[in-house]
C-alpha cells in the first residue's frame, strides 16, 4: 500500500475497547489515477486474511462493471503471495475470493434489490459511489442494513471521486454523521486547476509516481477545466440537465465485446467548439448485432483529424460521418475533399439529420438493453455525463457551448451510429432453381 491508502486503511481500522470500529462508516474521495478501486480491494482482503471469520462485499456502480473489477483483481492475485492462500470463484456475478480454513471470504454484488438477500457481513465496499444516485442508494442502505445486524465490527466504506448533483447516495454521505469518517484529497473553488502547484497539493498519486505532470496537463487539455477539476482534482461540479443518468450509462459499457466479422465499421468524427480537440468514434456490431461505440482516437489538435480518417478508410474500407451543418467539423470536410469533390466514402449530414442522427442516439442510450453498447473510454464517458441538448426548430442537438464537458466524442458516436443505422441494404442474390 502507498502511504496515502496505509493511512486511510489505519483510520478506517480504528477501533474502540469492545472491538468495534469507531467509524460505522467511512468515505473515501480520491482523484483519478490514485489507485481508488485498488484501494477497496487491499482494505477488503487485508481485513479478511488478517481475521478469521471476517465477510466482506463489494458492488461498483453496475453488476457488470463489479464484475470487470474482480476479473481484474484475480487476474493479479496469481502473481503475488496470496495466490497460495486464496480460493478463487470466477462465476459471473458471483465472484468470490475465499481465504481457506479461516472461513474469511470477499464477494462480488450487484447494487440491485435482493442481491444480499440471506447474507451476513461484517464489511461492505461500495466502488465508483459517485455514479449512485439517491434513488439507487436507498435501495442499497435497504440490502446492506439487514446484513449487519448481527456483526459487531460492521463497517460500510464508500470511494469514489467528486460527483455532481446526480450523485445523492455519495453526497449525503459525503455531508458526515456522527460515527462516520470522511477523507477527501481536493482542490477548492479558490484554487487554479491549471495551476501544477495546485496538482501537487491536491493529487495524491503524483507524489507516490502513479501517474505525471505531464499526464495531467495532457487530460486537462482534452477535458476541460469542469471535467478535469471534478476528476482529477476532487472538486464538485453542477449539472442543470444530466442527459443521460450514470447508471444508463455504466449499464452499457461492455469491454470485452467483439465486432461481428465481416462488417466494416463507420467512423464519426467531430471537432471540439474552441478546437483544442477532437474524436474519431468506431460504430460496429458485435456478435450479438447491438451496435457498439468505440473510441478509436481522441486527442489535442485538429489537424490530424483528416489524415487518420483518409487512412483509416484505406485500410478498413470505413464510410466517414461528419456534420456537415456549421459545426467546427467544417475544416475536416474540407480538408478531405480531393480536387474540390467529397469523396464517395464521406457524409455529411444535414441539419435536420443532424437532429434525427441526435435523437436516434439518445433512444438507443434509454431503449435498453439492446439499443447501442460502448467499450468503456474515459474521452466518452466524461462527455456523457456533461451532455446537454440545445432546441433548434422543433427538434434538439447535442449542445456544445452549454455542454458541462468537452462533447466532441459523444457527437463522434451519434455520427457514427446513425451511419451504421443508415447502411446501405445489402444486393438482394437471386435464387437458384434447378430443373
Amino acid at each position: 500500500m502507498l502511504g496515502y491508502q496505509r493511512a486511510l486503511a489505519d483510520l478506517l481500522g480504528e477501533q474502540t475497547a469492545d472491538g468495534r470500529y469507531a467509524y460505522s462508516v467511512g468515505v473515501a474521495l480520491l482523484p483519478r489515477q490514485t489507485g481508488k478501486t485498488t484501494t477497496a480491494f487491499d482494505l477488503a482482503m487485508g481485513r479478511c486474511a488478517a481475521h478469521a471469520d471476517y465477510r466482506a462485499a463489494l458492488c461498483a456502480q453496475t453488476g457488470h462493471v463489479t464484475t470487470e473489477r474482480f476479473a481484474e483483481r484475480m487476474a493479479q492475485l496469481g502473481s503475488t503471495a496470496l495466490a497460495r492462500r486464496v480460493h478463487l470463484r470466477r462465476s459471473q456475478g458471483t465472484e468470490r475470493i475465499g481465504f481457506g480454513r479461516r472461513g474469511s471470504f470477499l464477494k462480488a454484488f450487484p447494487p440491485k434489490a435482493g442481491a444480499l438477500r440471506g447474507s451476513t457481513l461484517d464489511l461492505v465496499v461500495v466502488d465508483e459511489a459517485q455514479e449512485i444516485s439517491a434513488e439507487l442508494g436507498v435501495i442499497l442502505d435497504q440490502e446492506i442494513m439487514p446484513t449487519q445486524a448481527t456483526r459487531p465490527r460492521r463497517q460500510v466504506v464508500l470511494i469514489g471521486t467528486a460527483g455532481t448533483d446526480a450523485s445523492g447516495y455519495l453526497a449525503a454521505a459525503r455531508a458526515g454523521a456522527p460515527g462516520y469518517a470522511v477523507v477527501e484529497y481536493g482542490a477548492t473553488d479558490d484554487d487554479d486547476p491549471a495551476d501544477p502547484a495546485t496538482w501537487w497539493r491536491c493529487h495524491p498519486g503524483l507524489a507516490a509516481g502513479l501517474t505525471d505532470e505531464g499526464a495531467l496537463a495532457t487530460a486537462l487539455a482534452v477535458m476541460g477545466v469542469a471535467s478535469f477539476s471534478r476528476e482529477y482534482l476532487n472538486v464538485w461540479q453542477t449539472t442543470s440537465d444530466r442527459v443521460i443518468p450514470p447508471v444508463t450509462w455504466a449499464a452499457l459499457r461492455h469491454r470485452d465485446a467483439t465486432p461481428l466479422g465481416g462488417v466494416v465499421p463507420v467512423l464519426g468524427a467531430d471537432v471540439a467548439l474552441d478546437r483544442s480537440a477532437a474524436a474519431i468514434v468506431a460504430c460496429w456490431p458485435d456478435t450479438g448485432r447491438i451496435p457498439t461505440w468505440e473510441v478509436v482516437e481522441y486527442r489535442a489538435g485538429t489537424d490530424w483529424v483528416a489524415p487518420r480518417l483518409a487512412e483509416l478508410h484505406a485500410a478498413h474500407g470505413s464510410e466517414v460521418v461528419l456534420d456537415g451543418g456549421t459545426g467546427p467539423s467544417l475544416t475536416v470536410l474540407d480538408q478531405l475533399n480531393v480536387r474540390g469533390e467529397r469523396p464517395s466514402w464521406v457524409r455529411a449530414l444535414t441539419p435536420r439529420e443532424m437532429v434525427t442522427a441526435c435523437a436516434q442516439a439518445l433512444d438507443a442510450v434509454t431503449d435498453q438493453p439492446a439499443g447501442v453498447h460502448h467499450r468503456g473510454d474515459p474521452a466518452l464517458d466524461t462527455a456523457v455525463a456533461g451532455a446537454g441538448r440545445r432546441t433548434t426548430g422543433d427538434g434538439w442537438v447535442w449542445a456544445r457551448r452549454t455542454a458541462a464537458a468537452e462533447v466532441s466524442p459523444l457527437i463522434g458516436g451519434t455520427l457514427a451510429l446513425y451511419g451504421h443505422q443508415h447502411r446501405p441494404a445489402e444486393p438482394v442474390r437471386p435464387i437458384a432453381y434447378a430443373g
